[in-house]
């Protein structure tokens, strides 16, 4: 029984905080709750985060065994599926109750003993015998053993894998998705900045073939619409485009510079050739 008695006094159930009648699928986020408050790589408590650790597995891999330990401290063995009072054994002969801190029976034959002889010999405990642990009635004790807990100073030393898929699977550290998280975050706010950075720039000139059309049509365009146009409009039109040579702005202006040269162009090609036959 003593491999249940390191969690500081209180049970596994109140180590996680959970009530004892909780599905597993609760004692699992339970777990993960638990582990980010008091992770000491998160700044919580090595100790505290040792027994969560500890409570975790005693609840997911040997839940039943533990279980039937703490009925057995309150006074019902489970081996003998009956509830001892303190002036009854559970074998129904009067005397004194068995509790986990010593043994109940002497280890004397009652009936033999009627009969002028005494049985001095230990006697097993019948839990022993339906596959429980080794408890002997009579003046020997069994030796208490407690495990030492881990101390998790790191996710390597913890030995304590955070639960991703399930109880069947193998799980995740739960340091290392903290630090996944962390550093997504950290990934998503260098993006942020350097977009903000761009955007205030100033957006830097076009090279090869590309910038050498835009240059080509602004200086068409310009040219045309000095010609055909009023000159102060045709200047702020070309400045607009050699600022932005590739924007939707600029291409714009070049186009209803270009259109609008086009037609000043046809208009004055029929003029003249209306003139020349009005002169004939």
């Amino acid at each position: 029984m003593g491999r249940y008695s390191d969690l500081g006094g209180r049970t596994a159930y109140e180590v996680l905080q959970l009530p004892e009648s909780a599905p597993a699928a609760d004692v699992v986020k339970a777990y993960r709750r638990r582990q980010r408050e008091v992770h000491p790589d998160l700044g919580g408590d090595r100790d505290e985060s040792a027994q969560v650790a500890i409570a975790y597995r005693w609840l997911t891999r040997e839940r039943p065994d533990y279980d039937d330990h703490l009925r057995s401290l309150r006074g019902f063995d489970p081996a003998w599926g009956t509830p001892e009072s303190a002036g009854a054994s559970s074998d129904g002969f009067e005397g004194p109750a068995r509790d986990s801190e010593g043994p109940a029976w002497d280890g004397k034959d009652p009936v033999r003993d009627s009969e002028g002889s005494v049985w001095d010999e230990a006697v097993p405990d019948p839990a022993s015998a339906a596959g429980g642990e080794q408890v002997w009635w009579g003046t020997w004790e069994p030796e208490e053993v407690v495990e030492d807990p881990p101390a998790p100073s790191s996710p390597e030393s913890s030995g304590e894998k955070f639960p991703d898929k399930g109880l069947d699977d193998e799980p995740d550290d739960l340091w290392a998705r903290v630090q996944a998280d962390q550093e997504a975050k950290e990934r998503w706010r260098e993006g942020l900045i350097r977009a903000a950075r761009q955007s205030r720039q100033p957006r830097e000139r076009k090279t090869g073939r590309r910038w050498s059309f835009a240059v080509f049509w602004a200086v068409l365009t310009a040219v045309m619409g000095l010609y055909f146009m009023s000159i102060p409009l045709a200047l702020w039109m070309l400045f607009q485009m050699w600022r932005f040579p590739e924007s939707y702005r600029g291409k714009v202006l070049m186009w209803i510079v270009l259109v609008w040269s086009v037609a000043q162009f046809f208009r004055e090609a029929v003029t003249s050739v209306g003139g020349l036959f009005t002169g004939l």
